[in-house]
């Protein structure tokens, strides 16, 4: 029997979504654990069938890595966590701020501009 694996039914299935014109996120959702969805915005890898570690924070240029949000988790509290975070964004975002810059700023997240201080 062939193994299949699952991805979480996000509501813009794809690696960029649109805020409104002047706002685009960068998601990644890899195949693989690659370093992808570490630079990303929003960032996903499966760690086991239909689970997956969630990570924010990403520079939309790759400039800077994200940090993880949600361990192991299931599709429900991706979608939570994701429709809070946007739904916050959209509320409290500045003109022109990506969404990695404001979960830094609002204190969501850490920011990791080194490596070496991706799990601290």
């Amino acid at each position: 029997m062939e193994w299949q694996h699952s991805r979480p039914r996000l509501p813009f299935g794809g690696r960029n979504f649109q805020t409104s014109k002047q706002n685009l996120l960068h998601f990644m959702q890899p195949q693989v654990p690659a370093i992808c969805a570490y630079v990303a915005e929003i960032g996903l890898t499966g760690r086991a069938p239909g689970r997956y570690n969630l990570y924010f924070g990403g520079g939309f240029h790759g400039e800077r890595l994200n940090r993880m949000v949600r361990e192991n988790v299931g599709e429900a509290t991706i979608l939570k966590v994701l429709t809070d975070a946007l739904a916050h964004y959209a509320r409290e975002r500045l003109p022109g701020e990506h969404f990695g810059d404001f979960t830094i700023r609002v204190g969501i997240v850490r920011e990791v501009m080194e490596g070496r201080f991706f799990n601290d």
